[in-house]
């Protein structure tokens, strides 16, 4: 692990400057033990509770936030994560979910990291694959019941495939989603029939999404097949900062914060479902929900 790999993986990934001027010095002064901690890392099978104390005894030690030291650890850990993909475009396309969520950490807390160090380690166990707009994930199914689309069947702890859509800020047209679909199709293999837990699919936001839009759009392509209610508005990467504030403090700098804003006011509930999708490589064949 050398300073070098840190310099590629930002070229690679396309880090902002003003995260690469923060955290290069940082890697390159404490370059020892950050390498030393991802060893650890690599060594508990990418299980971050097992060197958070450590984490956060370094962060304080040298007057770094815990959310920079675990980017770094992450990120020197990569270096050997690289021969679980099956080509190095691969690796570098997918390791950009650290560029997007140290975007989400200066958004959110004002410095350059990660604040989900658990989001990791399937990176780091090459489970995960981006392809074009999306991410693909390899896990078994988590939930206690079998998860039905049309025909189809996933039974609780049968391997199946995860979506996940990182904040890239990529267009998210069917376009864009086809040719995902499209490219997930040729890397697993036809058909694709995967499952994503979000909150754009909760049944209530569809009073908030515009009718014409990509993300109801998006909506559309899937079978809802469990729905999960919130106490409280988890929407932080819609409202930003003010996202645990009363809705009289959110901002309005969006259409989407606008719609949420409103949709708040007037006693809106919250909360996240799980969607399914089937796909024979040209077609989207999910049986919309009655």
């Amino acid at each position: 692990m050398t300073h070098t790999f840190a310099t590629t993986f930002f070229e690679k990934t396309h880090f902002p400057k003003a995260a690469v001027l923060f955290l290069s010095p940082l890697i390159e002064q404490h370059l020892t033990p950050l390498c030393e901690l991802s060893r650890q890392y690599r060594d508990a099978a990418y299980d971050h509770q097992a060197i958070a104390p450590s984490v956060e005894e370094l962060a304080e030690r040298f007057g770094y936030s815990p959310y920079s030291m675990w980017l770094c650890v992450i990120l020197l850990a990569s270096e050997e994560a690289m021969p679980r993909y099956r080509s190095e475009e691969h690796f570098w396309c997918t390791m950009q979910d650290l560029r997007y969520k140290a975007q989400e950490c200066f958004d959110l807390h004002g410095v350059w990291g990660t604040f989900v160090p658990f989001w990791y380690a399937r990176f780091l166990k090459g489970t995960i694959v981006q392809l074009g707009r999306m991410q693909y994930d390899c896990q078994p199914w988590y939930g206690g019941e079998p998860v039905v689309c049309g025909d189809h069947v996933i039974q609780p702890g049968e391997p199946c495939i995860h979506l996940h859509i990182p904040s890239s800020g990529e267009p998210f047209d069917r376009a864009a989603r086809l040719d995902s679909y499209r490219q997930a199709v040729a890397y697993f293999g036809k058909p694709l029939l995967c499952v994503c837990n979000s909150w754009l699919f909760y049944p209530p936001y569809e009073a908030v999404f515009a009718p014409a839009s990509n993300i109801a759009d998006f909506r559309r392509e899937f079978q809802i097949v469990s729905v999960k209610n919130m106490e409280s508005c988890t929407l932080w990467n819609v409202i930003g900062p003010t996202y645990k504030q009363a809705p009289t403090n959110w901002p309005e700098g969006t259409s989407l914060q606008r719609a949420f804003k409103t949709y708040a006011l007037q006693n809106g509930t919250f909360g996240t479902a799980i969607g399914a999708l089937y796909f024979d490589g040209e077609t989207i064949l999910t049986k919309q929900n009655a």
